[in-house]
């Protein structure tokens, strides 16, 4: 691990200082938001763990620029939190970013007592488990399509966990939170359709230099092989990877020369499991496909998706939180499908009516059903030109999320809006 700043030598040179606490799993999206937060007018600390801080410092190419508090490694989340409140009180944070508080009453726990000085903001991954999670059709949903009938005892449990998280929640944690985070247009005006008077602010946790788009541009080509990735974990709660297999098992049986699938994600459980039985056999039967049966390096998760002509998200819809708590992937959850398609400069094939970001319209396609997907691939194939457009595309739409675009919003609208100034070295 590369060298950090002690907490206690901080300089923070009259800047706004700002925090980002991360303390759950989400060590990439802790990179994204460094960068984003990280303006010519503000300094960062990061506060997060060593596994985390792992992942995280292989992105960030000057460590000197951030300061980082570590999370010790026996050390319990509420003590961590302690001494999170006391640096920041200390330190003169201006604004907490809290990145992802986990929605269950053993996390919740630890923030009762939990007060900096700061303003905080609150990231939203799960928005009805937060805003709306007093509402019995989410508990409803949950019993009918899952467990009820297949674990009694698991379901009057989770439910019992959700509602005391749930009541946790409205009474001792939204009062601390000055403002909500979202990716998306459809996430804010969801939000908003509840009623929320706090600030909602979007900011999308994927961004692009300039830099990179001006050498990106050369290196636009026809492909020999059109390479389609699938890139996060293989989870039946999350993606519809049986789909995929389905649809790429015929279409590399007549064009295997010409068409490569790449499941660019780790199995989890027996649904993940049956997938990479599959995809294994697939590739014994000589079909173009690549897999992964562990977690995969960073270094070589980066270099595969480099590569890619088009990314598929066969997401799925429906997902849970908080327990039973009913989620819409698009609309009241938010997903890394977009993060990649932004970061690489990459078209991306979705399901139809899933709540892109309208930035992205161009660059993107959308599948009805299996058939309907097998269909678009094949057109790919045989179109090269159309495969350059949608390329082309996916560099113009990438430059619609530069970091100076959304350092401009952060200083002129979400620190404006939250009364944090920038401070002049006149007064």
């Amino acid at each position: 691990m590369k060298k950090v700043e002690n907490e206690s030598n901080l300089n923070i040179n009259e800047k706004i200082h700002i925090g980002i606490i991360e303390c759950s799993s989400h060590a990439f999206l802790l990179y994204l938001f460094s960068r984003i937060f990280l303006t010519d007018n503000t300094k960062v600390t990061l506060f997060t763990t060593h596994d985390n801080w792992k992942i995280t410092s292989t992105h960030i190419k000057d460590i000197s620029k951030y300061n980082i508090v570590i999370k010790n490694k026996n050390e319990e989340l509420s003590d961590f939190l302690k001494r999170v409140e006391s640096f920041c009180n200390k330190n003169k944070v201006d604004l907490l970013i809290i990145q992802t508080m986990k929605e269950r009453i053993r996390s919740l726990l630890t923030y009762k007592n939990f007060n900096p000085d700061s303003k905080i903001i609150l990231v939203l991954q799960s928005i009805n488990a937060w805003l709306d999670n007093t509402n019995p059709r989410w508990y409803t949903k949950f019993w009918k399509k899952y467990y009820i009938n297949k674990n009694f005892f698991l379901t009057i449990w989770l439910t019992f966990d959700t509602i005391v998280s749930s009541y946790y929640i409205n009474k001792y944690i939204l009062n601390k939170i000055d403002a909500y985070v979202t990716s998306t247009k459809p996430l804010v005006q969801y939000i908003k359709s509840l009623g929320v008077k706090k600030p909602v602010f979007e900011i999308p946790c994927w961004f692009t230099e300039a830099k990179d788009l001006i050498e990106g541009r050369k290196n636009i080509k026809k492909s020999r092989i059109l390479i389609f990735i699938v890139p996060g974990y293989i989870s039946k709660m999350r993606r519809d990877h049986k789909t995929i297999l389905n649809v790429f098992e015929d279409i590399l049986k007549r064009y295997n020369r010409s068409v490569e699938l790449i499941l660019l994600g780790s199995p989890k459980k027996e649904y993940g499991k049956k997938i990479i039985e599959k995809a294994e056999e697939m590739s014994l039967n000589g079909l173009n496909i690549k897999y992964f049966k562990k977690f995969i390096p960073e270094k070589e998760y980066q270099l595969l998706i480099s590569k890619a002509d088009f990314l598929i998200s066969p997401i799925r819809f429906e997902t849970w939180s908080n327990g039973v708590i009913y989620e819409i992937a698009g609309k009241t959850k938010g997903g890394s499908a977009f993060i990649e398609a932004v970061l690489n400069k990459k078209p991306i094939i979705i399901p139809k009516n899933y709540n892109f970001p309208p930035e992205l319209e161009t660059s993107l396609i959308e599948y009805e059903n299996e058939e309907n997907l097998k269909d678009i691939i094949i057109d790919l194939i045989n179109q090269p030109d159309k495969v350059i457009e949608y390329k082309k595309e996916a560099f113009k739409n990438a430059e619609k999320f530069t970091l100076k675009k959304i350092h401009d919003y952060i200083e002129g609208t979400v620190l404006k809006q939250l009364n944090i100034g920038i401070k002049d070295d006149k007064k």
